[in-house]
């Protein structure tokens, strides 16, 4: 009797090479041969399929599984700074608006006198005090907003040319980017990290190109390779891919208690290839 072997139906299947011999049993197999019949089915509406993701929160379960499973404490969460308010505050709205009160008071006082010929006292008096109302508020608006930059917290600069407050990085940003992160200078690098991925990429703007996102595993095992030269973070995301030395590289930044760590890894093995200074 016949032994029906499943691994060997399913190298048949993959489309390995298998003894005649071994063929010739399978064949004269019903059950194998239904068996075969199906594996191809099943081989053949896979290769239709598109690749596999997963879901943010999806991507987060596994991770916290895989750290739980390797005993590897989560990183302490990152205590946020506090963010510097917006340099263009609702004062402007409310100063837009107030002008526009005062240009339709004009509007409509001079109308009147188009049509009358006279300018009694009152509109004359309206005229003043819409006026009036409208630059004390424009004023005030524009010296609160000049508070507001001048007490925004700054860490030194860019010198990329961008004027925009720095904040703490956030999370890995969701769309990763391509850039060529060799070519820039050592400070303007360091300035550039220090932004949160999207006003990185919005001050690139098209020199940072979208990249094909890493995958899951990939993401891990880089970020454990980064562990092991940095040790305890608050946060790790990877910010570019580029090139480094002629190979494909990633540009990782791992924040620390001390400040940031930017360390440049290969895409292939997440070996760490550079600590930059």
């Amino acid at each position: 009797m016949h032994d029906h072997d499943f691994d060997l139906v399913m190298a048949i299947a993959a489309g390995e090479a298998v003894d005649t011999e071994r063929r010739t049993e399978v064949d004269g197999c019903p059950e194998c041969s239904a068996d075969l019949t199906a594996q191809m089915a099943a081989i053949t509406a896979l290769s239709t399929l598109g690749p596999a993701t997963l879901e943010p929160n999806e991507s987060d379960s596994l991770r916290a599984a895989i750290r739980q499973e390797l005993n590897l404490a989560e990183p302490s969460p990152a205590v946020a700074s506090p963010r510097s308010k917006p340099r263009f505050t609702w004062a402007w709205v409310g100063a837009a608006a107030m002008v526009m009160i005062g240009f339709v008071a004009v509007a409509g006082i001079f109308d009147g006198l188009r049509t009358d010929g006279s300018d009694s006292g009152g509109e004359t008096a309206a005229l003043a005090t819409s006026t009036t109302i409208a630059t004390s508020t424009s004023a005030a608006s524009a010296q609160s907003d000049e508070a507001n930059v001048g007490t925004a917290p700054n860490r030194g600069g860019d010198s990329l040319g961008s004027t925009e407050d720095t904040e703490s990085p956030a999370a890995t940003p969701d769309v990763f980017r391509r850039f060529d992160f060799e070519s820039v200078d050592p400070d303007a690098l360091r300035d550039l990290t220090a932004l949160e991925p999207a006003r990185a990429y919005s001050k690139l703007g098209s020199d940072a190109t979208p990249a094909t996102p890493i995958p899951l595993e990939v993401e891990l095992a880089c970020e454990e390779a980064g562990l092991a030269e940095v040790g305890t973070v608050e946060d790790a995301y990877p910010l570019f891919e580029g090139t480094y030395e002629g190979s494909a590289a990633y540009l990782w930044v791992y924040v620390t208690s001390d400040g940031q760590v930017t360390v440049i890894q290969d895409t292939t093995t997440c070996a760490v290839v550079a600590v930059l200074p």
